[in-house]
Parts: C-alpha cells; structure tokens; sequence
C-alpha cells in the first residue's frame, strides 16, 4: 500500500487493512515559473505490458504556461519495455 488517502478509503470501505510503508523523506516543492524565453516540455508514455501496445505525447508551454505546441505517438507497439526506477 503507497500512502494514498484514496487507496485507504477503498481499502477500509472492503474492511481490509493496510499497511502503510513509510515515507523516505518529505520534502516541500514549490512550482516557479520558468524563465521568460523559456519553453517547458511534459512527456509521458504507458504500455499494457512488455511487448503490448504503446503510447506516448508530449506538450510544450511558454512561460505563461499556456500551451504551444503538443503531439502524440498512439497505439505503437512496444517491442521490449523496461520499467525505470523513481
């Protein structure tokens, strides 16, 4: 169980309980925005399993944070994926 509020609400509404794992460090983040010629660029992608299907976007903003330009790679075929650590 990840220290979820949302994961303990289903969890004690099934009358299971959980065993929260404890956090390693807490640590405050404060979004700031970038600089004023800057562009920001979010990237993303899934796959249902190692050799399923795939998918992956991106988007870029300004510093205002209003998009600009954005594009996505739908339903491509993932030929062997590997889970990166966090």
């Amino acid at each position: 169980m990840h220290n979820s509020l949302t994961e303990w609400h289903v969890l004690h509404s099934l009358n299971i309980q959980g065993r929260p794992t404890k956090a390693l460090a807490i640590i405050g983040v404060r979004w700031q925005p970038t600089p004023r010629d800057w562009m920001k660029v979010n990237i993303d992608g899934s796959t249902l399993g190692t050799l399923g299907a795939a998918g992956a976007g991106a988007i870029f903003r300004n510093a205002g944070e209003h998009p600009q330009r954005a594009f996505d790679f739908p339903s491509a075929r993932m030929l062997n994926a590997k889970k990166v650590p966090t």
